[in-house]
C-alpha cells in the first residue's frame, strides 16, 4: 500500500468498482480509529452511489459527535495491487471535506496491520495517556 502524509494525517488511494464503474480516489484517511471504511457520498455519486430502497441504515459515532450512514456492496476495491471483492462499506458525510476512511474491517481483515501489533501499539497508547492524565491530576491538586 502506497502511503502519503500531509504531517497530520496518513492517506493513501483506492479504485472502487460499483456496478461495473470505476473511480480512483486519492487521499482516503488511513484509520485505526474507525472500525469501518466510510466513503462520502459525496464521491461515490460519481459511480452511481445513492442510497436505494432497502439499504441498511445506521448511526455511526465518532469524535464529532453521531451521523446516518448507509451500507452498500462494492463489485471491489482495490488498494494497490491487492482487491477485495464484494466488500460492504459504510456511504456517510465525513468532517472537513475528507474522501473517506480506510477502517480497521480492511485494515486487519486483509493485514494490512497486524492484531498483535495493532493491540500492543494500542495498549502502550493508553498507558501513556494515563501516565500524563494522572501527572495532571497530581500536579493540579498541589
Amino acid at each position: 500500500m502506497q502511503i502519503s502524509s500531509d504531517g497530520q494525517l496518513l492517506t493513501t488511494s483506492l479504485i472502487i468498482t460499483f456496478r461495473g464503474r470505476i473511480l480512483e480516489v486519492n487521499d482516503i484517511i488511513i484509520d485505526t480509529g474507525s472500525s469501518h471504511t466510510v466513503i462520502s457520498p459525496d464521491i461515490l455519486e460519481e459511480i452511481g452511489v445513492v442510497y436505494e430502497y432497502g439499504d441498511n441504515i445506521y448511526e455511526a459515532y465518532g469524535i464529532g459527535g453521531s451521523v446516518p450512514i448507509y451500507t452498500k456492496i462494492m463489485d471491489e476495491i482495490q488498494i494497490d495491487t491487492f482487491i477485495v471483492k464484494d466488500i460492504e462499506v459504510d456511504v456517510g458525510i465525513l468532517p472537513k471535506d475528507h474522501k473517506g476512511l480506510l477502517g480497521l474491517d480492511i485494515l486487519l481483515t486483509y493485514n494490512f496491520i497486524r492484531p498483535s501489533t495493532f493491540i500492543s501499539s494500542l495498549y502502550k497508547a493508553i498507558i501513556l495517556y494515563l501516565r500524563i492524565y494522572l501527572q495532571k491530576i497530581t500536579f493540579n491538586s498541589l
